[in-house]
């Protein structure tokens, strides 16, 4: 995918802190998902509809055609006769029977005596409606019907309108038959929340997000394209040729002037028509860039306020694509309360957002915070993170992830498997594990887990850690929930509202979760002479000269290899070394000084000292230097004192074993 913008993260701004991420098997480091979510503010967004529709083709679809006319009591929902209270008219307004039709898109409809009272619930939107009262609840959300809900023969009666503004139903008449057709496709897995055929069939003048209080104005021409789980990214396609992104960003302490300097920057790639620097009608910093290639006109307006980074870009294309996309994104604006004139995304229902996942049948409600952080490369692992909750280096988040009962012995050795590769991840002076592999009752079921807690350098506990093992039906369960700082509520909160359903197995089929039994190393050839074997799953950084960093995003761990020209005392480099970083190390302490030692083939000088960086945090410095050939060879590992265990230990004295100065 080309990417319209450089990611901020190249000039240092850490849009968002990578997920935290312990040696948990059923995990995949969630790093580059993450990446691609939010600190890409986007790629080419037409391209990105191009490969959203190409993915929607595989999924399964099936279409409600309900047809009827105005006093026949015969409803006919795909060619069946059904017998219904018969729809009427009212001051030009069509009435029809709420439950039959809305049953046949799948909703439950719930009847409550005492207020004269109807509960909708439909994927993960719930609606409140009364009898003989205009106003409703959308998820929570006040709105206003075109005319109240009337009882007729014990039967609800609700105006089309609401069918199809609420249900994304489309309507349209049947000359021939003479019947009111109203028709759904219904996206069976997988499917972005249906707010497209809602905006193609609403009056309202708006569409929004209630939650970031941002909104623009509509149009019948806008689809929603993709929509990020924690509402932060938003991209609509406008007809074939033109798309809107709408992307959230926290900035993270980064100047207003650093993150609009990188957009003028970007721009300058391509013709600039248009660039101005101002306030909003609201008085926040605003930037508006357009520009031009010889295929795509683009529109960017960045506001600024409160620590968030709102962006909105339009791309049409120059062959045929409506430039009216890039009037609706001159609309956009901030800060906005009322959203009765419009059509709210949000889905948050009293701060809390449903995830669920209809192919393997849990569901969840997630903090409106929290975001998915899942590679979605990856179907069977699922993962939350909580942004807000950033602490020494780590964030809370929740686990899900699900394997075939028959591609694991049983469910109490993938809980020990999973326990022993956290421990050899901590170092033991910071981490309090159980004492073993423990069971208790989760969702009913019979399950294996274990806990452990890790504490900072002045022994306050930072972070905690549940790992829950069970089988339900044909398939293995794990579900983590990691808690940082004060996130205690959030995590028993997310654990009540757990539910699990039997998996169709002849529909989902075998899934296995890879376990890191041996870390595989590869061959790695540094920047300049240097080579060694590193872990396959780190991520590979190479600096210039003669320095080659490799980096493990997980956990904040890295190791360094330095090779320099000539054959120094290595003992006087290593001092120097020291000497250097007890000058600029806040709380520098020389845990082992250092000592003539092998590791493995190399014999050289080694010490391990600690320190903490500008933020207070405290992480481990161990240092090996020795000679090769002609060549001064210097392998350093730098990590939070908590993850100097004997995993990563063990990662760097096979790097320091390996390397060879070519």
């Amino acid at each position: 995918m080309k990417n319209i913008f450089k990611k901020l993260l190249a000039m240092g701004i850490a849009l968002m802190m990578v997920s935290a991420c312990v040696y948990l098997p059923a995990f995949a480091a969630s790093g580059d998902n993450e990446d691609n979510n939010e600190n890409i503010v986007v790629g080419d967004i037409l391209d990105e509809i191009g490969n959203e529709n190409s993915d929607n083709n595989e999924v399964t679809e099936k279409k409600i055609t309900i047809a009827f006319k105005i006093g026949d009591s015969i409803l006919k929902i795909n060619d069946q006769d059904v017998a219904v209270t018969t729809p009427y008219e009212q001051n030009g307004t069509t009435l029809v029977p709420l439950r039959v039709i809305t049953e046949a898109f799948g909703a439950t409809v719930e009847w409550n005596d005492a207020d004269m009272g109807v509960t909708l619930t439909y994927e993960d939107v719930v609606i409140n409606i009364w009898i003989d009262r205009t106003d409703a609840l959308v998820n929570g959300q006040k709105t206003t019907l075109l005319l109240a809900p009337q009882l007729t023969n014990d039967t609800t009666m609700v105006p089309l309108r609401f069918i199809t503004e609420n249900f994304g139903a489309d309507v349209s008449y049947d000359d021939a038959t003479e019947a009111i057709l109203v028709e759904k496709t219904i996206v069976e897995e997988g499917a972005v929340t249906d707010y497209s055929s809602i905006l193609h069939n609403t009056d309202k003048e708006y569409i929004g997000d209630s939650y970031y209080g941002w909104s623009m104005k509509a149009s019948k021409s806008l689809s929603v394209a993709d929509r990020a789980f924690d509402g932060r990214n938003t991209v609509f396609a406008y007809g074939d040729k033109a798309a809107i992104g709408i992307f959230i960003t926290r900035l993270n302490g980064i100047t207003k002037d650093e993150v609009f300097t990188l957009f003028k920057e970007t721009a300058g790639n391509k013709t600039i028509t248009k660039q101005s620097e101002s306030k909003d009608s609201q008085g926040n910093d605003c930037l508006i860039i357009e520009t031009k290639s010889s295929t795509i006109k683009e529109y960017q307006k960045h506001i600024i306020s409160d620590g968030l980074l709102y962006t909105v870009l339009v791309e049409v294309s120059l062959d045929g694509g409506d430039m009216d996309s890039i009037s609706l994104a001159e609309t956009f604006s901030i800060n906005v309360k009322d959203f009765k004139n419009a059509v709210d995304l949000s889905d948050v229902v009293n701060g809390k957002r449903t995830y669920e996942n209809k192919n393997l049948k849990f569901k969840l409600d997630m903090p409106a915070d929290w975001y998915e952080s899942s590679n979605k490369d990856i179907e069977n692992v699922i993962t939350f993170t909580n942004r807000e909750s950033y602490s020494d280096n780590s964030y809370s988040y929740v686990g899900v992830s699900i394997q075939s009962v028959d591609n694991i012995s049983s469910i109490d050795s993938w809980a020990r498997h999973d326990y022993e590769g956290n421990k050899e991840l901590y170092n033991l002076d910071y981490a309090e594990f159980s004492d073993s592999v423990k069971t208790k009752s989760f969702l009913g079921n019979d399950a294996k887990y274990y806990t452990y807690s890790v504490k900072n350098s002045d022994g306050k506990v930072v972070e905690t850690m549940e790992d829950i093992f069970f089988v339900q039906g044909d398939y293995a369960y794990n579900f983590a929930f990691k808690v940082v700082g004060n996130g205690d509520a959030d995590i028993e909160a997310i654990k009540k509202s757990v539910t699990v359903k039997d998996i169709d197995k002849s529909k989902v089929g075998s899934l296995l979760v890879k376990q890191e039994d041996d870390i595989t190393y590869t061959t790695v050839n540094g920047s300049a002479n240097v080579e060694y074997s590193a872990p396959m799953t780190w991520n590979i950084n190479r600096d210039a000269g003669s320095n080659s960093s490799m980096v493990n995003n997980g956990v904040d761990t890295s190791v360094i290899v330095f090779a320099i020209d000539g054959n120094y005392r290595i003992e006087d480099a290593l001092n120097s070394m020291l000497k250097d970083y007890s000058k600029k190390s806040k709380n520098y302490k020389l845990i082992k000084p250092a000592s003539y030692t092998a590791v493995g083939s190399k014999k050289g000088y080694r010490a391990v000292f600690s320190y903490e960086d500008n933020q207070g945090l405290a992480y481990i410095m161990d240092i090996f230097i020795c000679n090769d050939g002609n060549n001064c060879v210097q392998c350093m590992l730098d990590t939070p004192i908590e993850y100097y265990g004997a995993k990563n230990i063990k990662i760097f004295e096979t790097v320091i074993d390996s390397v060879n100065v070519k």
